[in-house]
């Protein structure tokens, strides 16, 4: 379940950042229908990639630090 979340919050991000950079027209992103984040956005959705990349890579991560001992 985490991981679906996780991969969400990437497309969220990643698709928000490039909307925004390419003129911040109409879309499906949720940022950019929250109109008191109006000079946020990009950093927002820069974190927001990040975030769900950290939901992604990190358990597998840690899985793989146990298998080589640490």
């Amino acid at each position: 379940m985490a991981e679906i979340i996780g991969i969400l919050l990437i497309a969220q991000g990643l698709g928000g950042t490039i909307n925004n950079i390419a003129g911040d027209g109409p879309s499906w992103f949720l940022l950019n229908h929250i109109d008191a984040l109006e000079g946020a956005r990009l950093p927002l959705h820069v974190v927001m990639a990040l975030l769900g990349l950290g939901i992604v890579v990190l358990p597998h991560l840690r899985k793989w630090g146990r298998l080589r001992g640490r």
